[in-house]
């Protein structure tokens, strides 16, 4: 696997100063804690065992992966 190229797959980098946004920031921080907290916000994460990385890389070059896709190291 070419790392280099598995890293810039399908990716956007969209520069964001977030310092001068300091208080949108800081309420939108609590908002979405408050509803992870609650349930009402869920993060889709797909765990995959050091061993399943190809399984893991297939997902994501395919686009069938949904949210995060994770490496188990341990």
């Amino acid at each position: 696997m070419d790392l280099a190229d598995f890293l810039l797959a399908d990716v956007s980098l969209l520069p964001v100063n977030l310092m001068t946004r300091g208080q949108e920031v800081a309420a939108d921080t609590q908002r979405l804690l408050g509803d992870l907290t609650s349930g009402e916000l869920t993060l889709p994460v797909e765990r995959h065992r050091i061993d399943g990385l190809a399984e893991a890389v297939a997902r994501l070059r395919s686009g069938e992966a949904v949210g995060k896709v994770v490496l188990d190291l341990g």
